[in-house]
């Protein structure tokens, strides 16, 4: 397929990463009924996906991206939270999307402690543990 510049190219590249993303998101979240579930899946398969193959689109600087891309990726950033937050308020958190904020935060840090060595699995366990004990649970 021809684009017509660069950035277009590289906004279709983030457009098809998160579309991936989401079809695993969802997949994961489907058939959890339960609030706590859905926010535990969505922490393993979005830490997961972030050290594994999207790994390079997470450690792209977004300063350094073009505003089209940047502002696209936001869009699709925030979309692929929309479950997270939904999870977070079903299980009557106050702000679900300020705790939402302070997950996908979690989540970062468990990203970077494994591109430092740090177990993957591990590295779920710890973040959902942190997240549930932060939750209340």
């Amino acid at each position: 397929q021809y684009f017509p510049s660069t950035d277009a190219l590289l906004t279709a590249a983030v457009e098809d990463m998160f579309a991936e993303a989401a079809a695993r998101i969802q997949e994961a979240l489907g058939g959890a009924a339960d609030p706590w579930q859905r926010i535990e899946s969505y922490i393993a398969v979005a830490l997961k996906a972030a050290t594994g193959q999207y790994g390079p689109f997470h450690s792209m600087p977004t300063a350094e991206l073009p505003d089209l891309t940047r502002d696209r990726l936001r869009e699709l950033h925030d979309s692929l939270s929309v479950p997270l937050v939904e999870a977070v308020r079903e299980i009557g958190v106050a702000e679900p999307t300020v705790a939402t904020y302070l997950i996908l935060g979690a989540i970062s840090a468990g990203i970077t402690l494994v591109r430092h060595g740090r177990d993957e699995d591990a590295t779920v366990a710890a973040t959902v543990d942190f997240v549930a004990r932060g939750l209340g649970r």
